[in-house]
């Protein structure tokens, strides 16, 4: 496989795991009881069952970064970056389906305009 190809997987990869881990922190944030001090949220996350989906979260962020840097070893920065920054549209459509979140038509036009803002930013290879 070429460089161009594998940096892209790797691109693809970094953006997956941070977009979905960022999803996770969500949940996880929003069953905590917001009255509390930091101190006892973070008792609250030692719970078993957050403690494993924030480890988790955790590992993704961690294990993105590193395809991050990967991607970086095989792509021009001035290509990876603004693909990168597409990931915009993915954590919508996530915050969508799992969250229960609403996006308005608005924020759909928005979304949609970053994406073609990264196309044309995207140098062509």
């Amino acid at each position: 496989m070429s460089k161009f190809v594998v940096g892209n997987l790797f691109l693809g990869l970094s953006i997956l795991l941070q977009s979905s881990s960022q999803v996770i922190m969500k949940t996880l944030m929003t069953e905590l009881d917001t009255s509390e001090g930091l101190v006892a949220k973070i008792r609250q996350l030692m719970v078993a069952t957050r403690f494993w989906r924030a480890g988790l979260a955790g590992t993704m962020i961690v294990v993105a970064f590193l395809a991050w840097l990967m991607c970086l070893s095989k792509l021009d920065l001035s290509y990876a970056y603004p693909i990168a920054c597409g990931s915009a549209f993915l954590v919508t459509i996530l915050s969508v389906v799992f969250l229960g979140e609403t996006a308005t038509p608005k924020m759909w036009v928005g979304t949609v305009l970053i994406m073609i803002g990264t196309v044309l930013l995207a140098p062509s290879k």
